[in-house]
């Protein structure tokens, strides 16, 4: 992110083409393109229909909905698994 001296506004180094949101970073833009826009899924819910795009959510989602809670996710060594290109709902890309 950058300050235009000039008129003290945020800028960006890349927009988002669709809805133009800013990102520093092109690995940003991707992500947010590919999560929002294309609604790619790489992550589900073991225990519910619950799918996403980043592992940080997956496992919110997992802790509000009392999947399990933080020690016993621990105890049990829980990883989130990744989904492989061809398990990701089709009708999402």
């Amino acid at each position: 992110m950058n300050i235009d001296a000039n008129s003290n506004k945020i800028c960006f180094l890349h927009r988002c083409d669709k809805c133009g949101s800013g990102f520093n970073a092109k690995r940003e833009l991707n992500f947010h393109v590919k999560s929002v826009h294309q609604g790619v899924v790489t992550h589900r819910c073991r225990y519910c229909p619950y799918s996403t795009f980043y592992t940080a959510k997956l496992r919110q989602h997992m802790m509000e909905e009392q999947h399990f809670d933080k020690k016993d996710m621990a105890a049990a060594g829980v990883t989130f698994k990744r989904v492989e290109p061809d398990e990701r709902d089709p009708l999402a890309l």
